[in-house]
């Protein structure tokens, strides 16, 4: 296991590289011996690192919660990460392309929490009624590795890739069914794919019931409030400077953004 100034170390490092928008090499290849619990010290690190720079912790995402993105990433399990108030562009807003590297964007079914959770032993079920609202949403993910060669130890280090985030209208969870939310996802001009809320485990509460399991495991509560994104819909496209995106959400509405 690495040790505190070695996981600051890490961090500093992801850090600069998003700063400069130089991207460093993959971590594993340098060292071959992380382990998971080493990219999750590093992601500690860095995201007290972005919380001393001044950005404020706002939400969870849970990525690779797809049979799809976990054979992408060489995960066995979903990872999480730290959303940032900071890095929120408004439904129908735009994107600063200048701050990132080679993003790339999805779309994604988002949970407000109405009720705390604590693991260990919660059911999907039960995590399902303790949902709030639903939202249709984008992530914004660009890999601080060069050349997007990121398995899982560099994806859980880089705080799960995450660069930003976009929420789309807020409806009430009572009688949603979450699982069968559909969306139709695609860049302006160019064809649309389809996705289903089925898409990630199952749907929207088998991912937070393993979230809430995860974080009760180590002495965490998923609290109310918290927003959740809960993993692509559907494939991930890359985001060029002029794109523009829209995801057409049933029932939950349209969610745009434009990079610039």
């Amino acid at each position: 296991m690495i040790d505190d100034a070695d996981a600051r170390a890490f961090a500093q490092a992801y850090f600069e590289a998003e700063r400069t928008r130089v991207p460093i090499g993959p971590l594993t290849e340098a060292f071959p011996d992380l382990t998971l619990d080493d990219a999750y010290r590093i992601q500690d690190a860095l995201v007290a690192r972005l919380t001393a720079d001044g950005q404020h912790p706002f939400g969870i995402k849970v990525g690779s919660t797809s049979a799809a993105a976990q054979r992408r990433f060489k995960t066995a399990e979903p990872v999480i990460g730290t959303l940032f108030l900071q890095r929120q562009v408004a439904n129908g807003g735009a994107v600063a392309t200048e701050r990132l590297i080679a993003p790339r964007i999805e779309c994604e079914i988002a949970v407000r929490m109405g009720a705390d959770l604590k693991g260990p032993g919660v059911t999907p079920d039960a995590a399902e009624a303790a949902f709030g609202s639903l939202m249709g949403a984008f992530e914004i993910v660009d890999a601080r590795t060069r050349d997007w060669r990121i398995a899982g130890i560099e994806l859980v280090a880089d705080n799960a890739i995450n660069a930003g985030f976009v929420l789309g209208p807020e409806r009430p969870a009572h009688g949603l069914d979450a699982a069968g939310v559909s969306v139709m996802f695609g860049r302006e001009g160019d064809r649309t794919t389809y996705g289903s809320g089925a898409n990630v485990m199952g749907g929207p509460k088998f991912v937070i019931a393993w979230l809430a399991n995860w974080m009760g495991a180590r002495g965490k509560t998923l609290a109310r409030g918290t927003v959740v994104l809960t993993g692509s819909l559907s494939e991930i496209l890359p985001a060029n400077k002029g794109d523009r995106f829209k995801a057409e959400f049933t029932p939950l509405g349209e969610v745009e953004v434009r990079f610039d």
